[in-house]
């Protein structure tokens, strides 16, 4: 009887960390007047996502070509956008500029958002090291996406 009372405490035990850790990597940190703590990493990364989504909308508005694979990249940074806004606590997004919308300035765009994501990943508080370590990794692909597309 102590063996399995002994391998269903360790149960416990390691099911509550697994379930520390999954709260803690999907932002759910302690809040403050009702908001999540901001961070100035997050918002270099909240305003470098919002670029580039406005990036992708003017690329598909303007028929750059590869619309499915533009518009699903720009529904990626939909993603990133809306989960840093909840860690942030944030509704509406900051004015953006309408940035050129060629495949060249996205390419180089993903480039420097790539750098940022991992730069704020480094910086980050680590409940948000991987939600920006994931948007890095995202943006690295980007890239290569569109040099697929600028090749066709």
């Amino acid at each position: 009887m102590s063996v399995n009372r002994r391998v269903f405490g360790r149960r416990v035990v390691l099911m509550a960390g697994m379930s520390a850790a999954a709260l803690s990597v999907a932002g759910c940190v302690p809040a403050t007047r009702g908001r999540f703590v901001a961070s100035h990493t997050l918002d270099s990364a909240l305003a470098s996502a919002e670029r580039m989504y406005a990036g992708y909308a003017a690329a598909i508005e303007a028929g750059s070509g590869g619309t499915a694979t533009l518009e699903m990249v720009r529904d990626n940074h939909t993603a990133h956008i809306e989960a840093l806004r909840r860690i942030l606590g944030r509704d509406e997004p900051e004015s953006v500029e309408t940035p050129d919308a060629s495949l060249d300035a996205l390419i180089e765009a993903e480039k420097e958002a790539a750098e940022i994501a991992a730069d704020a990943c480094v910086g980050a508080a680590p409940q948000y090291a991987v939600l920006l370590g994931e948007i890095a990794a995202s943006r690295n692909c980007h890239v290569a996406v569109l040099r697929e597309i600028h090749k066709g």
